[in-house]
């Protein structure tokens, strides 16, 4: 212990350790309150918590409508936009004159099927809409228009076009014109949104062989890069097309024959590079087939054989199964009493199942034809829609759940035609059963609706 000499200093040292003890004191005081607020607070009002930012749709840049240069593309100018999750269905409706397939305007609305609310997306006058779709991430829908409301992608002037579901961003992506007899067909998002692809056909390139060439093209939505995958050079009555996406660099592509008969199932790897040709494709399958579409996660092929030919629709008919790259089949379902003319993935765990049995000399519709859903390892056929006489029901293309099924893989949509009336209703349902399709939009006196897809907002 150090002794302090002096009687003098004994006031400051004693100033000195009171002032010690204090700052000491008060310090403990602090520390201790400090960790006692962090670990325990008294209530929620004492708490820091930390903030996310919340999203925000982004102003679209401007965008092109016109025409890009004869042969070229354009890319796709893109802004994020913030979504809700309201299950939303996209439809187009185009309009036109009275007897006459001239379109005065095309539509695309979006139903929200909690609200019973229609929005107009846009409309764009003097041209009719035709296989429009809705992108993977449900932002924006890609179209062709063109002044007639059938086939707008056939042997005229059209152009290729997206807009996103806001409303925002008309834009023009590439264009043909009927000088050039080139059609346009089959578009498709790749499932990472990078490519476009589509078919552009020449037909009767050769007048006087006959002969059709077939292209795949490859759209690169960054850049506006344009060119040609593949291509294919055929007598009349055979053709060679894309078809859909595997993955972001696998399309399958499909031959048909005299009579639309199916005889082949290809992959085209799109990363070696352009210009490939028949004898670069992987075969999947070779012998005739009815129909193909890939399983929800992509992983199988669900190939169909049915009874359908010049007399009409006929069981037996049966789906198989296969590995997406090629492999043994291994059949799914089989009936001797139902005829499936197409199959599709709806979600994880059930495929939509259109079934149809009909005669050509027949008048009466059976009471099997409709819409099903059925479980994906073969069980459990439920019936979705009932048909009359008159009336039919079918869904749309296949490449993507969300052209017929909700994101939530809930609620399917669909077409219904009434053959007497020469109308047609969109209809959505609980892939449950629970509920009859109920109507939310409808043709009417130079009006036509159809289905794009779905999204959320």
């Amino acid at each position: 212990m150090r002794v302090f000499r002096g009687k003098k200093h004994y006031p400051i040292l004693l100033c000195c350790c009171l002032a010690f003890l204090l700052t000491a004191c008060a310090t403990s005081s602090s520390s201790t309150s400090s960790d006692v607020a962090s670990t325990h607070p008294i209530n929620s009002m004492q708490m820091t918590v930390p903030t996310r930012p919340t999203p925000t749709t982004i102003p679209m840049p401007v965008t092109q409508t016109s025409c890009p240069a004869v042969g070229s593309a354009r890319a796709l100018a893109t802004a994020p936009l913030t979504q809700g999750n309201q299950q939303t269905i996209v439809y187009a409706a185009n309009e036109h004159a009275t007897n006459s397939y001239t379109a005065t305007a095309g539509m695309l609305k979006r139903y929200d099927v909690t609200t019973g609310h229609t929005t107009s997306i846009v409309r764009i006058p003097n041209m009719g809409i035709g296989g429009a779709e809705v992108s993977p991430n449900g932002q924006w829908i890609l179209f062709t228009s063109a002044s007639s409301v059938v086939d707008p992608g056939a042997h005229q002037n059209f152009k290729l076009q997206a807009v996103r579901i806001d409303g925002r961003g008309l834009q023009t992506l590439y264009c043909g014109t009927s000088a050039s007899n080139i059609t346009i067909n089959d578009f498709q998002w790749s499932p990472d949104q990078t490519f476009i692809a589509f078919n552009s056909d020449s037909l009767f390139a050769n007048s006087a062989t006959g002969t059709n060439t077939y292209t795949v093209q490859l759209l690169n939505v960054a850049t506006g890069n344009l060119h040609t995958a593949f291509s294919f050079s055929t007598p009349y009555a055979t053709g060679m097309q894309f078809h859909s996406w595997l993955d972001s660099s696998h399309l399958y592509l499909y031959q048909s024959g005299p009579g639309g008969l199916f005889s082949h199932i290809y992959l085209l790897n799109t990363s070696k590079g352009a210009n490939q040709h028949e004898n670069d494709l992987t075969t999947i399958v070779n012998t005739g087939y009815n129909g193909f579409e890939s399983s929800y996660d992509r992983s199988q092929l669900y190939i169909d054989y049915n009874g359908c030919g010049q007399m009409g629709c006929m069981p037996p008919s049966s789906i198989t199964t296969l590995p997406a790259t090629g492999g043994t089949s291994q059949t799914l379902w089989q009936s001797t009493q139902y005829n499936v003319t197409q199959a599709c993935a709806a979600n994880a765990r059930l495929l939509l199942v259109k079934i149809e049995t009909s005669r050509s000399s027949s008048q009466s519709s059976p009471a099997s034809n409709g819409v099903w859903a059925l479980n994906n390892d073969g069980t459990g056929l439920m019936r979705l829609t009932t048909e009359s006489q008159s009336t039919s029901s079918s869904f749309g293309d296949c490449a993507y759940a969300w052209n017929n099924v909700s994101r939530d893989g809930a609620m399917y949509a669909l077409q219904i035609t009434n053959s007497q009336q020469n109308s047609n209703n969109l209809a959505f349902g609980k892939l449950n059963g629970s509920n009859a399709p109920t109507p939310f939009a409808s043709d009417a006196s130079g009006l036509t609706v159809s289905m794009v897809g779905w999204t959320t907002m």
